[in-house]
């Protein structure tokens, strides 16, 4: 059964709702929804769900949350135009994160905003946009007006801001008529002592929570089990988290490995428990935050079936007596 066909209610007795294709829920301009546009973790394609990227709609303004690889198409087939972006946060700089932004500021530029676009995310984003807009010069040479004025240089086209390096608590990064964003600093890079980075360039992850007509959503990105993640979750409407299921990673990995298969596996599983969130520890946060409702999404690996469902979900309501949303692509909450 494949990934957009697998979701189903009544998983080990609970009400386990799904939410509708974006497309279907069109009409209400007012509405505050999030729509998971791509649910995939990792830096490997999926053919069955797009690598994770998110949006907060109000009414007719569009927020993006993390931009991976085929964030235009999803927003296409969800049909969110690019010309409703007013804002894009990114939670860290793995490219399953952040492979597609320059393809929304190109989108963005194309459609001639005169308006610079606010980019927030950790410390390296004003690095990667002015990276993004140096290597695109053959393309902006390439693209002079046919009619009318040109758009003006790409370099003015974006407003970024790089989030301070730590956060412990909650923190106030953007504001304006729809939403209240705010975001703390979160735990998820492991980075060996063998690995030489220069002073600096340390990596760096955060997570977001957003205000909107009085609805709140948290988006933990990537992260660890950490405190943190419950100061900002606090009291919050919906929680949207990732989930990883270091059990199946491992698997996975013996399946398609030789040689040294074992002690490899069984290192990246134990890897992916110190900097991701699995289950249990996702119902632990959400009850300690007090939150209402939980929303899968950045699978790793993709669940290939309702059994894979039901075990995820099995994980979390020993902790967490709320509702619990298994996301799918294009899906709205």
């Amino acid at each position: 059964m494949t990934f957009s066909r697998y979701l189903s209610a009544g998983v080990l007795g609970w009400a386990l709702a799904f939410a509708v294709p974006a497309q279907a829920a069109d009409g209400d301009a007012a509405a505050v929804q999030w729509v998971t546009l791509g649910t995939a973790g990792g830096p490997i394609l999926h053919p069955e769900a797009a690598q994770i990227s998110n949006a907060l709609v109000v009414g007719n303004a569009i927020y993006l949350f993390d931009l991976g690889n085929g964030v235009l198409r999803q927003m296409a087939l969800a049909k969110l135009p690019t010309q409703g972006v007013r804002a894009v946060f990114i939670s860290h700089h793995h490219s399953d994160h952040n492979a597609d932004l320059g393809q929304v500021m190109l989108a963005k530029w194309a459609r001639g905003r005169r308006e610079p676009l606010p980019i927030f995310g950790p410390p390296g984003t004003v690095e990667m946009v002015n990276g993004l807009v140096a290597a695109n010069r053959a393309t902006v040479d390439a693209s002079y007006p046919v009619v009318g004025p040109g758009n003006p240089p790409l370099a003015t086209a974006f407003k970024t801001t790089d989030l301070p390096a730590e956060m412990n608590e909650p923190k106030l990064v953007y504001e304006d008529e729809n939403v209240r964003v705010t975001s703390i600093s979160v735990e998820h890079y492991l980075v060996p002592s063998s690995t030489p980075i220069a002073a600096g360039h340390e990596p760096h992850a955060v997570a977001f929570r957003v205000e909107a007509r009085g609805r709140s959503y948290v988006y933990t990105g990537d992260s660890a089990p950490t405190p943190k993640l419950a100061r900002l979750a606090k009291g919050a409407d919906v929680l949207v988290t990732e989930v990883v299921d270091p059990e199946a990673i491992q698997e996975e990995l013996l399946r398609v490995l030789r040689g040294d298969a074992a002690k490899f596996a069984q290192g990246s599983a134990e890897r992916m428990r110190k900097s991701h969130l699995e289950p249990s520890e996702i119902g632990k946060l959400a009850a300690e935050a007090g939150v209402k409702e939980v929303v899968l999404t950045h699978y790793v690996p993709i669940p290939p079936d309702d059994k894979a469902i039901a075990k995820l979900i099995g994980g979390i309501t020993p902790f967490f007596k709320g509702t619990v949303k298994a996301a799918r692509d294009l899906a709205r909450f």
